[in-house]
């Protein structure tokens, strides 16, 4: 029987910290129970097959020469982008593991479209580095999947924060900060949270190069933001250990001023941010990278929460019905 393995990644959301945490700042992200699955099938040939499901992306296959991987040249830049993650993860785990390549069939299955801000590039990277590795005969310990996840999205996007890897990975809430190599799991489990999207209008790489040119251009004034968004991101912590929701709220409130002067929330995006809060909203702001894509918002119950969820419909978004992931990358083997 042909080896398979499944690789099972939740998904996240940024509760707060997005694009100050490349810089070092603290970030809180939460995995999310909507699972990405890398299904791997070794195969006796070097080739490389490459399919898709629920991700709206076509089907793709191509031969892996034993040199170098192929140029396939795609006309959809989300087909692009989506095929450099699991590329480059393939060639990530044959470098930092100094293994042969191998033929497999690669079966991508989601609900959640990708680029909406919702981790499903971090969710492909780590799934295809800890599938890949176990049929190369490596069990990689969860810090070595997020280390080299991380890697992934470096050189895919130019500039990326190890946040959306290590939520992929370890689930839970986490507490993030880069610049003292903290990833820490806090017990945080009961807070009830919505999150829904639209269509985004730019890529992750394109909008971090966008914060990365205004600070360039603004540093005396930019660089004291990003330092107030980390004391936001602490401050929302100690609100999250103390249960003070409504400091929570306000403090996602702020930040979400920030990512404003910050240019990347998108019109669509703050207009449904506003009719949360005005819908019973503690807080609710934009998350990810931004231009369109994900926004979260903090609801005082259930029963809130499912008014908000429904206030995300009628506005034409997307609604992910999704809990906190509290375990985080799941592997299978399926056949041997």
């Amino acid at each position: 029987m042909t080896l398979i393995v499944r690789a099972l990644v939740p998904t996240k959301v940024t509760l707060l910290g997005e694009h100050t945490v490349v810089y070092g700042e603290p970030a809180i992200v939460i995995a999310l129970d909507k699972r990405l699955i890398i299904e791997m099938r070794r195969r006796n040939d070097n080739v490389i097959t490459i399919r898709s499901s629920g991700l709206t992306i076509p089907n793709i296959e191509y031969i892996l020469t034993p040199d170098s991987y192929p140029q396939v040249r795609v006309d959809s830049a989300i087909v692009s982008r989506f095929f450099s993650y699991i590329i480059q993860a393939l060639s990530i785990v044959e470098e930092e593991l100094s293994v042969r390549r191998k033929g497999v069939d690669i079966l991508v299955e989601s609900s959640l479209p990708p680029g909406v801000g919702l981790g499903t590039s971090a969710a492909i990277s780590v799934g295809t580095i800890a599938a890949y590795s176990f049929l190369q005969g490596h069990v990689l310990e969860p810090r070595e999947i997020a280390r080299l996840g991380h890697r992934v999205e470096l050189s895919v996007q130019g500039a990326a924060s190890p946040m959306d890897t290590s939520a992929t990975t370890f689930g839970g809430m986490l507490y993030i900060e880069p610049s003292r190599d903290i990833v820490e799991k806090l017990p945080i489990t009961d807070i009830h949270i919505v999150v829904g999207y639209v269509p985004k209008k730019f890529t992750t790489a394109e909008l971090v190069r966008q914060v990365r040119n205004l600070r360039n251009r603004y540093g005396e004034l930019i660089n004291p933001i990003i330092k107030v968004a980390g004391s936001i991101v602490k401050n929302a912590r100690k609100a999250l250990e103390k249960r003070s929701l409504e400091k929570l709220g306000e403090l996602m409130n702020i930040f979400h001023g920030i990512l404003e002067a910050l240019g990347v929330v998108e019109t669509e995006v703050a207009r449904i941010v506003h009719v949360l809060r005005l819908a019973g909203a503690l807080g609710a702001k934009m998350s990810g990278a931004g231009g369109g894509g994900a926004f979260v918002a903090l609801a005082r119950s259930k029963k809130d929460a499912e008014t908000l969820r429904n206030v995300i419909k009628s506005l034409g978004a997307s609604v992910v019905d999704a809990g906190i992931a509290n375990e985080g990358l799941r592997i299978e083997q399926v056949g041997i």
